[in-house]
C-alpha cells in the first residue's frame, strides 16, 4: 500500500513527465521527426519599447553633455514609455523629445528583467536647432538568415540557431512583432581576417509568415504556405552527437539548399544553451564560392549520421572555416517554452 504523501508525490511527478512528453510531441510530432530546412529566409522585427543603441555626448549650449548618461539611462535600455506615454517607434520619442523645450521627462526603462523610470533633461544644441538626449535608439531591424527546420504542421519553424541582437551592445533584441519572407540569394562575400564574410539577397516584399519569438536559441515563427520541397529527418539527441564527419545543408545561391562537407571537430559543453559544439565547412565547392562559414548561414542545419543534431550559428574570426554549432534539442526546447 502507498503512503498518501508518496502517491500524491508519485502522481505531480508522472503528471510532469506527460507534460514534458507532449511538448516534444507537439515540436517534433510523434515519430521524433521534423522537416529538414536549409533555406534562406528574410525577417522584418518591430522592437517592443525603443532599443537604446548608444549612449553619447554632444555639443550644447552649456558644453559638452549627455543628458541620457547623467539620467543614468544605458546602452542595452528598453524605453517602454515617457512621461506616461507608451512609446513603440524612434519617431514618437525623438518627437518627445524635441518637444519638451528643455523640461524633465520621465523615462520608463526595461534593464534585464527590471523595470524602473529614470529623470531625463533635454538641452539645447550649440547651433539652437534643437533639445536632444544623447541617445542613439532605434525600433526595427531586418535581415536575412536560415531556417533549421520546420514542424510537422509545415508551418512551426525554428532558425538562425542565435537570437537577434543589437550589433554593438550584443543585447538580444525585444520582439513586439515580426515578419518573415521568401528570400533569394545572390551572392557571397567572402570573409577576411577583420570582417566575416555574408550571404547577400533579394527579399520578398509580401510576408510568407509571422516571427512569434527572439531568444538565445533561436527565432521562431510560423509559415503561411511553403514552396519549398519538405524532406523529413530524425531529430538526434545530444548524447548522440559525436565528434566526426557531418552535412552542413545551407544556400549559396538561389534558394534551394545543398548539402556540404564538414565535421564536427570538438564538444564543448552539452549543458549550456549556445555555443555546444565546434564545426568546420570542408567540403571545396562551398569553401571556393564561400571562403568559409559567412553571415547569413546562421542556422544552416547539421545532419550527422542520418539524423539533425543542429545547426551552425557563429563564425570563428580566428578560422573562419570553423564556427560554433548549438545542439538542436537546446532549440526544440526553447521553442516549446
Amino acid at each position: 500500500m502507498f503512503n498518501k504523501k508518496y502517491k500524491y508525490i508519485s502522481t505531480r511527478f508522472i503528471c510532469l513527465v506527460l507534460v514534458l512528453l507532449t511538448a516534444f510531441t507537439l515540436c517534433v510530432g510523434a515519430s521524433g521527426e521534423v522537416y529538414l530546412g536549409g533555406f534562406p529566409f528574410g525577417l522584418k522585427m518591430d522592437t517592443e519599447g525603443v532599443f537604446v543603441a548608444d549612449v553619447t555626448d554632444f555639443d550644447s549650449t552649456i558644453g559638452r553633455v549627455s543628458p541620457a548618461r547623467d539620467a543614468d539611462v544605458k546602452a542595452g535600455d528598453v524605453i517602454l514609455s515617457v512621461n506616461g506615454k507608451k512609446t513603440d517607434s524612434v519617431e514618437e520619442v525623438s518627437q518627445l523629445i524635441s518637444d519638451s523645450k528643455g523640461k524633465r521627462l520621465t523615462l520608463e526603462i526595461k534593464r534585464g528583467g527590471e523595470t524602473f523610470t529614470r529623470n531625463l533633461v533635454p538641452v539645447l544644441t550649440r547651433d539652437k536647432s534643437g533639445y536632444k538626449s544623447g541617445m542613439w535608439i532605434k525600433d526595427a531591424t531586418a535581415g536575412i538568415g536560415t531556417v533549421t527546420y520546420i514542424s510537422e504542421d509545415k508551418q512551426s519553424f525554428g532558425g538562425l540557431g542565435h537570437g537577434i541582437c543589437d550589433r554593438a551592445t550584443l543585447e538580444l533584441l525585444p520582439l513586439r512583432d515580426g515578419t518573415v519572407h521568401r528570400a533569394v540569394i545572390n551572392s557571397v562575400v567572402k570573409g577576411n581576417s577583420d570582417q566575416p564574410g555574408e550571404l547577400r539577397g533579394s527579399v520578398e516584399e509580401e510576408a510568407s509568415g509571422t516571427l512569434l519569438k527572439n531568444t538565445e536559441m533561436g527565432v521562431f515563427g510560423k509559415f503561411g504556405v511553403l514552396s519549398q520541397e519538405l524532406k523529413k529527418i530524425t531529430v538526434a539527441d545530444k548524447d548522440e552527437i559525436k565528434t566526426g564527419k557531418c552535412i552542413i545543408y545551407t544556400c549559396l545561391d538561389g534558394e534551394k539548399p545543398m548539402g556540404y562537407e564538414g565535421e564536427i571537430v570538438r564538444i564543448l559543453d552539452k549543458t549550456a544553451k549556445t555555443k555546444n559544439f565546434i564545426v568546420k565547412l570542408t567540403d571545396p565547392k562551398a569553401l571556393e564560392k564561400a571562403g568559409g562559414i559567412v553571415q547569413g548561414m546562421s542556422g544552416s542545419p547539421i545532419v550527422q549520421n542520418g539524423k539533425l543534431v543542429g545547426a551552425v550559428t557563429h563564425v570563428l574570426m580566428r578560422d573562419q572555416t570553423s564556427g560554433y554549432g548549438i545542439f538542436i534539442e537546446n532549440m526544440l526546447a526553447e521553442a516549446e517554452k
